[in-house]
């Protein structure tokens, strides 16, 4: 074999390998980006899920039985949202902005249910066993924990969390919690618990 010859396999195999290392790492890239999950199991007619998922390592789950409307939207690293809606014209919505856990559970006809989150390790869970029910969840801020649970018709519960300005003293860890658990009919319950800030949550 001439000295040109064995230049040009030489090159011909640089090449080759170039390549397979190029492909191997656009793979590897690939599969790191691809780290969301998103389940949606529906059974019925007219039932409607949307998720919508940016950043690493979310997870979402939507089971529908009957015909419901279902959201999730989740941006940040390692967001859990779950819901369950079974029955008819329920309306399920979970925002999640950072890092958070969420749990909606609805049974019956015409129920709502609104959970936001913003910050950090916030938990919020709504339950709703009824007809006509609204409950909603807004956080703002990090390790708050909100829980609702309604049972019956025509009930309405709200909380608003919002600790973006507070700064954790020195001292052991602290969850910030709000509750609200209402049983019958046509109860109504709201939870405020915030700070002071300079954009204040309407």
């Amino acid at each position: 074999m001439s000295a040109l010859d064995f230049n040009h396999l030489s090159a011909i195999i640089v090449k080759r390998i170039y390549l397979t290392l190029f492909i191997l790492f656009t793979t590897t890239c690939t599969l790191l980006a691809q780290t969301n999950e998103t389940t949606i199991e529906q059974l019925g007619d007219r039932n409607q899920a949307d998720v919508e998922q940016a950043g690493e390592f979310n997870e979402a789950k939507i089971e529908q039985t009957g015909a419901n409307n279902a959201a999730i939207r989740q941006d940040g690293f390692q967001n859990f949202a779950f819901m369950l809606q079974q029955g008819s014209r329920n309306e399920g919505i979970i925002t999640q902005e950072g890092n958070h856990y969420a749990d909606v559970w609805q049974n019956g006809i015409d129920s709502y249910a609104l959970i936001y989150q913003y910050g950090e390790n916030n938990i919020a869970e709504i339950k709703q066993d009824g007809n006509d029910n609204e409950a909603t969840i807004r956080q703002y801020g990090s390790d708050l924990v909100a829980k609702i649970q309604q049972f019956g018709h025509g009930n309405f519960a709200s909380i608003l969390q919002d600790f973006r300005s507070f700064e954790m003293p020195n001292g052991p860890f602290i969850f910030r919690e709000a509750e609200i658990n209402q049983y019958n009919n046509h109860n109504t319950a709201t939870v405020d618990q915030r700070v002071p800030t300079e954009n204040p949550i309407q």
